[in-house]
């Protein structure tokens, strides 16, 4: 392929001097710069140091593409309390938190997990205000381009419009919990 596309990884470090690989679609965070990223699949979030940054194409990258979570965003301010109101937002919560970000779906060849695109997401949120689910919504992952999303996914977002969006998301949900 002549124009593979690259995915932008950054290594951020802790406190701790513990580092992991976090995903972002910018390619424009500078090392040094303190972000906003979950820590966990329970969806707790913390400040860290990007302390490395490189490009990888998909076969190579360090980490899965399907688990390696996303930079929420560049700290600020009033990052530290922004923080501390989502953490405490999930701790108190008496609902487990539900990760948006990750799909499973039926393919030919058996199942898939992906991440998905911000227009599921946003389906995925719209049937779940509609149905006052009380759900605590994650998303660990950066927005996922429309062809990363495998063939079956996109044929079912095509045809949602000729399709009830709360059968198709109810699908997506049943086979997530699978």
């Amino acid at each position: 392929m002549l124009f593979e596309k690259r995915y932008n990884y950054y290594l951020v470090k802790f406190d701790d001097e513990k580092t992991y690989w976090y995903r972002s679609n910018s390619a424009f965070h500078r090392i040094g710069t303190k972000v906003i990223v979950p820590i966990s699949n329970n969806g707790k979030w913390k400040i860290g140091t990007i302390a490395g940054k490189q490009q990888f194409k998909a076969k190579d990258v360090p980490y899965p593409l399907v688990n390696t979570k996303g930079i929420i965003q560049e700290a600020g301010l009033l990052s530290e309390g922004k923080v501390k109101t989502h953490n405490n937002l999930i701790e108190t919560s008496k609902y487990p938190p539900y990760d948006i970000s990750v799909a499973t779906i039926k393919t030919r060849h058996g199942s898939e997990r992906y991440i998905t695109c911000q227009r599921e997401r946003d389906l995925t949120k719209e049937m779940l205000l509609r149905r006052n689910k009380k759900l605590v919504v994650i998303e660990n992952y950066p927005v996922a381009d429309y062809g990363d999303i495998p063939y079956e996914a996109q044929k079912r977002l095509k045809d949602d419009e000729n399709r009830k969006i709360d059968d198709w998301l109810e699908e997506m949900m049943l086979m997530d919990e699978e």
